[in-house]
């Protein structure tokens, strides 16, 4: 016993046989295939479509109350530096609401 676990007498290790380099891969893949099999099932039970759209779906609905609740409270303003736009939206409130077409 203790011989093969190092004592005075010497390791012993020396006398148990070395694996080839394609054994040692043949143990790897046995013992990480059952692993990986299961990781991609569980991986492709969470990341479905309808889970995936619903949980976009509550991000989106959160994010918008959110910043609707701040721009209501005056946490978040938006201001325009842009002269062009600016100046389009005076022409706009100057031309008033658009009057019906005859067409249409």
């Amino acid at each position: 016993w203790w011989i093969a676990f190092g004592s005075e007498a010497g390791s012993g290790w020396e006398r148990f046989p070395v694996p080839s380099a394609g054994m040692v891969f043949a143990t790897a893949l046995l013992v990480f295939a059952p692993v990986l099999l299961l990781a991609m099932v569980a991986l492709a039970a969470s990341v479905s479509a309808a889970r995936v759209r619903d949980c976009s779906k509550s991000i989106l609905a959160n994010t918008n109350e959110t910043l609707a609740g701040a721009f209501r409270e005056g946490v978040v303003r938006v201001e325009s530096n842009d002269s062009l736009r600016d100046a389009v939206g005076v022409l706009l409130r100057e031309a008033g609401p658009a009057a019906p077409r005859a067409d249409g």
